[in-house]
């Protein structure tokens, strides 16, 4: 009875929205094996029965990089803004997401300088509405590119 439990409990108290974030190098010097250029997508799944409302999805450029203008994306960010710290916020407004709708974000950035480390990209945020009212919030996965670079 304890683990039936359990089980209803996970899936009645477990967050409606998943997003998956990852990072695709577009460009690799053949000499050196690194990239400066990556192609980020980001997935935003409704894994609930519900709508969702007032989708805001905010992500963040750390400031050893920036938006390419080239980008390829469907869904253009609504704003772009600058931090204190020189970082990029990346601004998303989606009216609502039907039950078990994907929404696919993308967009290219580029290093300013050149990567010998990896660069370290934050979880995107994802603040939302249910048909109640209540605002709730969602994070993605963080992102960790890494060059390997040939000695």
């Amino acid at each position: 009875i304890l683990l039936l439990f359990c089980i209803v409990a996970y899936y009645y108290f477990r967050n409606p929205i998943v997003a998956h974030k990852e990072a695709i190098p577009l460009d690799k010097h053949e000499e050196h094996d690194e990239s400066s250029q990556f192609k980020i997508r980001l997935l935003v799944v409704n894994r609930s029965g519900k709508n969702l409302h007032h989708l805001r999805v905010v992500d963040k450029i750390p400031f050893l990089a920036h938006l390419t203008k080239s980008h390829s994306g469907v869904l253009q960010p609504h704003k772009t803004m600058t931090t204190e710290k020189k970082d990029t916020l990346l601004i998303w407004e989606i009216d609502g997401l039907d039950p078990y709708e994907e929404r696919l974000i993308t967009y290219s950035i580029k290093s300013t300088l050149r990567l010998y480390g990896g660069i370290h990209l934050p979880p995107t945020k994802i603040k939302y509405e249910l048909k109640s009212g209540n605002e709730k919030k969602a994070y993605s996965n963080a992102v960790h590119v890494f060059s390997k670079r040939k000695e």
